[in-house]
């Protein structure tokens, strides 16, 4: 009973692996309806009929890859896995890098059934699923070529639970790569720095340089004061009549164009003034004057 159940998981495990395989080769656009459609064909005849494992020592330890067919018109005995020469290794590496160059190779093996005499056998036709432990990251895919001369050639594989299986219906030399997969921080935007607005001009801030305000034109407090004694000037001596203000008692402050700080003196002066001001200080000045000239005049006659 405990066979049997292992069997019924073994095959439903299968079956699983052949959906996710069918699903790759419909949506892989490297390959044309002829040949998804072999493939496809391939995979459904996958069974878990008879199952071979062969051992191989690997870095210090053993390594099981089984291989699950019909064997009944095959008559193998034993399945055999060998590592590829260096010279295979250095063809297959070139051809890797030729049909991508994001692809990077795992390992290359051959592969072969051996019949009861030690003999080597060569029939194709039978759909055989080679399951082969292979580490990967989050970040890498895995994929099998089929090395056929001078090409590769892709065959549906599905990498599952630390596990990578493929599909194929001969043995030979194939190639297990591994390519990155696009990560989703390329997404993030990247920051642009603005271009100057004048070609030969440059940008100070992105040699750390400080933007410094250009220096102000000095304030010349003599040519302001200047200007306006010459725009606001007193009505001195009569020479100009004084302006009528309404309402003497409110004198009114005039400010100078300029604002001044603590240390500048603030210039305020009346605006107006009441028209017995200036007007009688220059009319008493000038009676002043006819009065000196008489006195003078009166000593002379008087000698």
């Amino acid at each position: 009973a405990a066979a049997k159940a292992q069997a019924e998981k073994e095959k439903a495990k299968l079956e699983e692996l052949k959906k996710v395989a069918l699903a790759n080769i419909a949506t892989d656009k490297d390959v044309n309806k002829e040949e998804a459609s072999k493939l496809k064909e391939i995979v459904n005849s996958a069974s878990l009929k008879d199952t071979l494992v062969a051992k191989v020592v690997e870095n210090g330890s053993t390594e099981e890859i089984t291989v699950s067919f019909d064997n009944t018109s095959l008559q193998a005995d034993k399945f055999v896995i060998e590592k590829a020469d260096k010279e295979t290794v250095a063809k297959v590496e070139e051809l890797v890098k030729k049909a991508e160059e994001n692809l990077t190779v795992v390992k290359t093996i051959d592969l072969h059934f051996i019949d009861s005499k030690g003999t080597t056998i060569n029939k194709q036709g039978e759909t055989r699923a080679v399951t082969v432990a292979v580490v990967a990251n989050e970040d890498e895919k895995l994929e099998v070529y089929y090395v056929n001369g001078n090409k590769l050639e892709k065959v549906p594989s599905v990498y599952k639970d630390g596990k990578l299986t493929f599909f194929t219906n001969h043995f030979s030399i194939y190639t297990i790569v591994k390519s990155k997969t696009v990560s989703s921080d390329q997404n993030t935007p990247v920051p642009i720095t603005p271009a100057p607005s004048n070609k030969n001009e440059e940008i100070k801030s992105d040699k750390g340089e400080a933007l410094v305000q250009e220096e102000l034109p000095a304030l010349d407090l003599n040519k302001v004061l200047n200007e306006t004694t010459q725009k606001d000037s007193l009505n001195i001596l009569g020479q100009t009549d004084n302006k009528e203000i309404k309402d003497n008692d409110n004198l009114d402050v005039v400010k100078t164009n300029n604002q001044v700080t603590s240390a500048t003196p603030v210039n305020t002066v009346k605006k107006g003034l009441a028209n017995t001001g200036l007007a009688s200080t220059a009319t008493a000045g000038l009676g002043a004057l006819v009065l000196l000239s008489a006195l003078v005049l009166r000593r002379k006659f008087n000698k």
